[in-house]
């Protein structure tokens, strides 16, 4: 009988888990068929995947697009690792991934050191500041 307790408990993880993946899905796909998002100076094509500050256009790759979306949906907030990759990967992944896109998505939107828009956060994780 405990074996089957076990297993329970595992399906209904599995469960749990495609639930979330599916409704971070949902929710990317309501952005997508949605029109341009924008916040102070930046502004995101989601269907397109293409992104402007100040005019420039760059590039953004699947994961670096759900990050922005998912950063500029909450401005001026603290967002934990543990948020930023239940809601772009659907799943809680390592600290070290969410930095790395994080960092590569930093690097294209803070080009301009003195007009600076993503902040770590000490011991909680990222934040998009953006006066209002």
């Amino acid at each position: 009988m405990h074996v089957f307790a076990v297993e329970d408990k595992n399906s209904a993880l599995q469960r749990e888990r495609e639930k979330n993946c599916m409704t971070v899905d949902c929710t990317l796909g309501r952005e997508k068929r949605g029109a341009e998002i924008s916040l102070a100076d930046l502004h995101l094509d989601p269907v397109k995947r293409k992104f402007w500050r100040n005019d420039n256009e760059i590039d953004l790759g699947g994961k670096e697009c759900a990050l922005l979306i998912f950063f500029m949906r909450h401005p001026n907030q603290s967002l934990s690792r543990m948020m930023i990759s239940a809601h772009v990967w659907g799943a809680v992944i390592s600290d070290d991934m969410v930095d790395a896109c994080v960092a590569s998505l930093q690097g294209k939107i803070d080009i301009i050191p003195d007009r600076k828009l993503f902040y770590t956060v000490q011991g909680v994780g990222y934040l998009l500041k953006v006066e209002e």
